[in-house]
């Protein structure tokens, strides 16, 4: 991982890191985007089905059952 929060995605990172914020979604968007490197694409074709975030991880294709 570079490290580095591209500005895209900087004020998602200070909301999450607000004390304040209670917000699950955007808790789980912050951990996802930040285990692929910012990466949204990489998100949504995610591999990783051991992870426990990994059902309801953002960027998903909506299927209809």
């Amino acid at each position: 991982m570079s490290g580095q929060i591209p500005l895209k995605y900087q004020k998602l990172m200070a909301r999450v890191s607000d004390k304040n914020n209670n917000s699950k979604a955007e808790a789980i968007k912050a951990f996802c985007l930040q285990c692929v490197d910012y990466k949204f694409k990489r998100v949504r074709y995610c591999s990783a089905s051991n992870c426990a975030l990994f059902h309801v991880r953002p960027y998903q294709s909506k299927t209809t059952d």
